[in-house]
């Protein structure tokens, strides 16, 4: 996440299943999802915009690196 405090909470999101990422310095993590269509929906501190964008496709037991999230103003 940039700004690293960008952030207030991240969740992913799957039809009504939500769970929130753990954050480690602006660095977020989920441990384990389910398989397929995701929503990544980040609660931004002012002055940045929230932020949803989809996750396509997660396949069981595979690791998903996001890259970095830039925060808009």
């Amino acid at each position: 996440m940039y700004p690293a405090d960008g952030a207030d909470r991240v969740w992913a999101i799957q039809g009504k299943d939500s769970t929130e990422m753990i954050n480690v310095n602006g660095e977020y993590f989920i441990r384990s999802i389910n398989p397929g269509h995701w929503q990544v929906s980040v609660e931004a501190n002012e002055p940045f915009r929230n932020a949803r964008f989809d996750i396509n496709d997660i396949k069981p037991g595979t690791d998903i690196d996001l890259g970095e999230i830039r925060l808009q103003k």
